[in-house]
């Protein structure tokens, strides 16, 4: 049984396509003057309809160009949030030219693939870590401090610290008033993942000082299976969808909202008792109990933790995405990179309603056979070749200076 397809989705698409060209006529203007960063959304997401036919389609050839890989969304993102020439690029540049050296800190040990991805991205970039001194009242001003909303060694709050070097990697999915601070700072920068986020920033007057790169993909992801899922040449070495024991899995924190899916599971369940679910909340260290049943089931889940309206679950989602599940998550917010994660990465996107609807959909698939071949895994390869960090950085400043040569 296909999703029903939603009333008026073609015509709402038109429309806000239409909506965005009469935008950009003015912003164009706008940018001229101010060299605003106010843009307008990318194109939202596909039909349920469509994204059906994608997903059990054979796998395009387009996932593994440039244009179609995850490098290709990170980039995207940036030039959306930060055109050549804009405030927030220009604020960019100057924080990272400000101090040779930078600290990194991520307290929280889930977030430490993320670390060891933006060192790599600020090192090839010229900057060297400082790895043995930690800031302190007396050198604070001498290095750039690169840190979450989760803990400071210089908080911003302090006048003291108010004009430090400073990149605030925004981890979470409500925005902090220590945000504003950084605004109000020309030395401070802020790194949003989330392109929903990103406009609720530009709302409160904090879009000048804020970039968009997709900071919470974990590449490689921080959950290691034993054996490991690929060997040293690269060749994958996951279980085949057909001798997969675990049908549906999800892990994550059970809150009020969450609790639904209690409820969705005993309804699928009686109306498929062959099939098994595994749907539990785990300490985020129990590393080994995710790893096992990501890489033995069918299907992977998730789902916002406390509102429908929300930034995408990118922590999450390639944590599990190397295991080679089938991604099937709660609609986003965000709306760059959707046709990508969707063609690419195989995700299938529902309102919560409909999750273990689309569930139904894919187990059948698999049991059909539709996966089966050289290409059941591709969307793997695809998530793991990644984003090339340690080249973000020299691929925004090169397209800077080609944008720069044409406009001469």
């Amino acid at each position: 049984m296909k999703p029903t397809k939603r009333a008026g989705a073609k015509t709402s698409a038109a429309r806000i396509s239409s909506f965005c060209a009469l935008l950009l006529s003015v912003r164009i203007i706008t940018k001229a003057v101010w060299g605003s960063n106010d843009h307008c959304a990318a194109q939202p997401f596909l039909d349920d309809e469509d994204a059906n036919q994608i997903a059990n389609s054979a796998y395009p050839s387009f996932c593994f160009t440039e244009k179609g890989s995850l490098h290709s969304i990170a980039l995207d993102m940036f030039r959306h949030s930060s055109p050549p020439g804009s405030r927030s690029f220009r604020k960019l540049r100057h924080v990272l030219h400000r101090n040779p050296s930078f600290h990194i800190n991520f307290p929280r040990k889930i977030f430490k693939s993320n670390q060891e991805s933006l060192t790599s991205m600020f090192t090839s970039n010229g900057l060297m870590q400082e790895t043995t001194d930690i800031p302190t009242e007396s050198n604070c001003s001498d290095i750039t401090l690169v840190e979450t909303l989760l803990h400071s060694h210089c908080p911003i709050q302090n006048p003291n610290f108010v004009d430090a070097g400073r990149i605030i990697i925004q981890t979470e999915q409500t925005l902090k008033s220590r945000l504003g601070d950084c605004h109000a700072s020309l030395n401070c920068i802020i790194v949003e993942f989330s392109d929903y986020n990103f406009r609720l920033l530009q709302e409160k007057g904090w879009g000048d000082s804020t970039i968009l790169l997709p900071t919470m993909h974990q590449h490689p992801s921080r959950l290691v299976l034993i054996p490991p899922p690929q060997d040293k040449e690269g060749t994958l070495r996951l279980i085949p969808f057909v001798n997969r024991s675990i049908d549906v899995s999800f892990f994550g924190l059970i809150t009020p909202r969450r609790k639904r899916l209690q409820e969705e599971k005993r309804k699928f369940l009686e109306q498929n008792p062959n099939r098994t679910v595994t749907l539990k909340q785990v300490g985020s260290l129990k590393t080994q109990v995710m790893s096992k049943a990501y890489g033995d089931s069918k299907v992977c889940l998730v789902t916002h933790s406390y509102r429908q309206t929300s930034g995408g679950e990118y922590h999450r989602l390639s944590e599990f995405a190397p295991f080679g599940c089938i991604p099937i998550m709660e609609k986003f917010a965000d709306t760059i990179g959707i046709d990508r994660y969707t063609k690419c990465g195989r995700v299938l996107f529902a309102d919560f309603g409909n999750l273990f609807s689309h569930v139904e959909d894919v187990l059948r698939s698999i049991d059909a056979g539709v996966y089966e071949g050289p290409e059941e895994f591709a969307h793997v390869k695809w998530w793991n070749k990644g984003v090339q960090w340690d080249s973000l950085l020299s691929d925004i400043f090169l397209f800077d200076s080609q944008e720069g040569a044409r406009a001469s």
